[in-house]
């Protein structure tokens, strides 16, 4: 049985206020194209399929236009889809029973009274027939929903509790898929945090994770054969080869686009370890950053190339000085005598104090410190913002507004 996991599509996402909408599209089309190629009997989405619980009517159109397009180009046996922290549960619940025609299996939410079996999935084996495959599709459950209380608790019993919950319900979950399994092998699905994951990796802290840490992988029953998690941003073998993150496959911030980004190509067996391959998913838009002075950024600009269709995204961080000004509109000025073929598109423009700055003494230039932003009056602050900003000193009448505030505020 061959399985392809991903997760953490973040449909609906931006970087800067930008729209990913034509990032995400390509990958959802590259994504199907991969389906049929690598010949996946089941595909499995663990969690985070928007970045919005109200996702706007694009990312909900790419996301109904993925499965429409799954069901008629290739022969999946099953999809399975569960919910994240970011989706709301109401939401992708809603379509489940239309869904269920083509083949879709969606889990939207968790709650305690729930009967285990709502979130059992029996993959058919297209060529011996029988079942080939029992899904244990778990989504994102917050710890209220399984009893634990964390006001008035030590981190110590708090991480004790979780664990306890959170095996007893994943033994539950392999309780229910062996019952159905006839022999074959069980996987399951999650939404958390693990061990050996970073701050970084993920954008909001699940289960009180920055508190009591991330869970171990022996919460997941044994009798799992593989495990997918969403939630961390990074691919990630969280152990022995059974339990892994995808990651994003269209990378949410600047700092996911220096690494390559994957979705897992799985193959189980019944009494055999999973073989778990990455397969890359191609760079529709480069998401680049130049730091440096201003003629540096501005070379950069200059010297910019890609491949991919979609111009690329870029961040400047430019260090000035504060005789600097004008910053922002010399990079727009740059990128608007370039071909139109080849200008990037500039998100953000971010000027930073150099850590020191030259002072004139006489005939001789010293070098002083800059000074905190905390040691300096909200006046200086504004006049220098301002000057950044627009390239040049707040006019008088302004400024005098400034003070009337700071002295109403005062």
């Amino acid at each position: 049985m061959r399985i392809l996991h991903t997760s953490d599509w973040h449909l609906g996402a931006t970087l800067n206020q930008a729209s990913r909408d034509d990032e995400h599209a390509r990958f959802l089309s590259w994504l199907v194209d991969t389906v049929q190629t690598e010949a996946v009997d089941v595909l499995v989405v663990a969690g985070d399929v928007f970045h919005h619980l109200q996702p706007s009517a694009e990312a909900l159109s790419l996301y109904y236009g993925a499965l429409a397009e799954l069901r008629r180009r290739t022969s999946l046996s099953k999809v399975v889809v569960v919910g994240g922290n970011h989706d709301s549960s109401v939401r992708l619940d809603a379509p489940r029973a239309v869904l269920g025609a083509l083949d879709v299996t969606v889990i939207g939410g968790y709650t305690s009274t729930d009967p285990i079996d709502r979130f059992v999935c029996v993959v058919p084996d297209r060529d011996r027939g029988g079942v080939g495959l029992v899904v244990g599709a778990l989504p994102y459950v917050h710890e209220y929903k399984l009893g634990v209380r964390s006001i008035g608790r030590s981190d110590a019993d708090l991480r004790f509790d979780l664990r306890r919950e959170f095996a007893r319900l994943y033994t539950r979950l392999a309780d229910a898929c062996a019952a159905v399994a006839n022999g074959a092998p069980l996987m399951a699905t999650g939404h958390l945090t693990c061990v050996g994951v970073d701050e970084g990796d993920f954008g909001t802290a699940l289960h009180q994770s920055k508190s009591v840490g991330g869970f171990e992988a022996d919460i997941f029953d044994r009798r799992f054969s593989y495990v997918a998690l969403g939630h961390i941003h990074r691919a990630m073998d969280v152990h022995a080869g059974r339990v892994w993150y995808s990651g994003t496959p269209v990378p949410v911030t600047r700092g996911e686009a220096r690494t390559p980004r994957v979705v897992l190509c799985v193959d189980i067996e019944p009494g055999a370890p999973p073989r778990v391959r990455p397969i890359e998913v191609p760079t529709f838009r480069r998401i680049v950053t130049f730091e440096g002075r201003i003629d540096e950024v501005v070379r950069g600009l200059r010297d910019l190339s890609w491949e991919q269709d979609l111009e690329p995204y870029v961040t400047a961080i430019v260090t000035v000085d504060e005789s600097d000004a004008g910053t922002a509109r010399q990079l727009h000025d740059t990128l608007a005598k370039l071909p139109e073929d080849r200008r990037p598109r500039l998100l953000h423009v971010e000027a930073r104090r150099a850590p020191v700055e030259a002072v004139d003494s006489g005939n001789r230039k010293t070098r002083r410190a800059s000074r905190p932003l905390a040691k300096m009056h909200p006046e200086e602050v504004f006049v220098r913002l301002h000057t950044v900003r627009h390239g040049s000193p707040p006019p008088q009448e302004l400024l005098v507004a400034f003070r009337e505030l700071l002295v109403e505020d005062a």
